[in-house]
């Protein structure tokens, strides 16, 4: 998939994100409208047949040059958020903003309310990062300043309101940030669970908590890598699936190649604790291939790309690779996946989302404007969900960590909720069950994947 209006260096591709069959691909350096750089973020429905419908372009209504709108995107349901981490909100320069907006059943998009943080100042890039799960949206802000620490980074959390408006409910600084930590540089969600990486904190971190029913956070823990070095940027990319966690270390030295790159696989225990459970690296891992500077789960697959692999000795074409979680807690490495026609420098794998069988990989050079890449993983497909799971998660019913069908001390889906979302119906702000164009599952999904029943 490429933007039907793409042109060179708008970097389409760098984040990705799956609901259901639609596909978000954001391209932070579009210019909408001749305005350089304002940002503009695609929607794609993944049809049965493997291809892929462009549905419609998505800017910020009030867009201005060197917004970035696209460096980040995340669905639940049928609502989309996108960030814009250079926004400059209230004449603030690069204070950030990221907005929200509904899908609607004939494939548009409609704009419903622009987040800001509270105490926003110049520099914090809010927006750098989202997440959502039911109607509670995360954002990162890497560059803010808590308690006057410089850069040490903090997260947002908002309750996305039926009207499509955005209360906001708390700020999280982590409990012993340090300056230049970038705190926030990444946000993932999962059930009532919130993970927020810090990659610049020494050898790098990352930081669970926990969503309570009265819309406060209690700090869980911290994870670092049993193995960290300084300078690995543990904490650059998270992602969580059930009760699973992954991290990324791209600039890791796995066997002493440097930045060559690895990931970490966490159990989250039912006492709030992250149990350690494998390191994943490439089998074919060379010298600045930076695997894992982006990771995505879904139900017990795990893909991590490596943007600045060589496959076929083509340089910086970029890979991802596939891994299977097994019972005991190891990773089982599957296959490699590359563009059928990557050429150097495309830096495929920089962006990898999972929904379902289904795996989209960003690339955003090729052809000098970014594209986007989808995946079977049907061949590779195991049971309903999960590791050691019934439908969905790890030693889960069907959803999430010790919960009946969706989060952590849920009912069936997620924080404070009935089966799909904070205060929501089943599945996220304004939807039914699932998913835009979906019954109750997802995507090809059985019912254990993102964005499924």
């Amino acid at each position: 998939m490429t933007a039907p209006d793409g042109a060179s260096e708008d970097q389409f591709g760098r984040p990705v994100s799956q609901s259901g069959d639609i596909l978000a691909v954001g391209a932070k350096y579009s210019d909408p409208g001749g305005v350089a750089d304002a940002g503009a973020a695609y929607l794609y429905k993944v049809e049965q047949n493997g291809t892929a419908t462009y549905l419609t372009k998505v800017t910020a209504p009030d867009g201005a040059q060197a917004d970035q709108f696209g460096i980040s995107v995340s669905q639940s349901g049928d609502s989309l958020a996108v960030g814009a981490y250079k926004s400059d909100p209230g004449d603030v320069t690069n204070a950030g903003a990221a907005y929200l907006y509904k899908l609607e059943q004939n494939g548009t998009a409609t704009y419903l309310t622009k987040v800001t943080a509270p105490d926003g100042a110049a520099s914090d890039q809010f927006g750098i990062s989202v997440s959502q799960s039911g109607d509670i949206l995360a954002v990162g802000a890497q560059y803010s300043d808590p308690e006057g620490e410089p850069d040490a980074g903090a997260a947002y959390l908002y309750k996305v309101e039926q009207n499509g408006t955005a209360t906001y409910l708390t700020k999280l600084p982590a409990p012993d940030g340090s300056a230049s930590d970038y705190f926030g540089s990444s946000v993932s969600q999962s059930g009532d669970f919130l993970v927020v990486g810090a990659y610049s904190a020494n050898a790098g971190a990352a930081y669970l908590y926990k969503l309570e029913q009265n819309g406060t956070v209690t700090y869980l823990t911290k994870v670092t890598a049993p193995d960290g070095a300084a300078n690995d940027y543990f904490g650059y990319s998270v992602s969580q699936s059930g009760d699973f966690l992954a991290v990324g270390a791209y600039k890791s030295d796995p066997g002493g190649e440097p930045d060559a790159g690895a990931a970490y696989l966490y159990k989250l225990e039912q006492n709030g604790t992250a149990t350690y459970l494998t390191k994943v690296t490439a089998p074919d891992g060379v010298a600045n291939d930076n695997f894992g500077v982006s990771v995505s789960q879904s139900g017990d697959f795990l893909a991590v790309g490596a943007y600045r692999s060589d496959p076929g000795g083509v340089t910086a074409a970029g890979a991802a690779y596939l891994y299977k979680l097994e019972h005991n807690g190891t990773a089982t490495y599957l296959t490699k996946v590359t563009a059928p026609e990557g050429a150097a420098n495309d830096n495929f794998g920089i962006s990898v989302f999972q929904s379902g069988d289904v795996l989209a990989v960003g690339a955003v050079h090729v052809s000098g404007a970014g594209a986007a890449y989808l995946y079977d993983l049907s061949d590779y497909a195991s049971g309903d969900g999960g590791y050691n799971s019934g439908d969905g998660g790890y030693s889960t019913g069907d959803g999430g960590y010790s919960s009946g069908d969706g989060g952590y001390g849920s009912g069936d889906g997620g924080y404070g909720s009935g089966d799909g979302g904070y205060n929501s119906g089943d599945g996220g702000y304004g939807s039914g069950d699932g998913d835009y164009g979906s019954g109750d599952e997802g995507y090809h999904t059985g019912d254990g994947g993102y964005g499924s029943g």
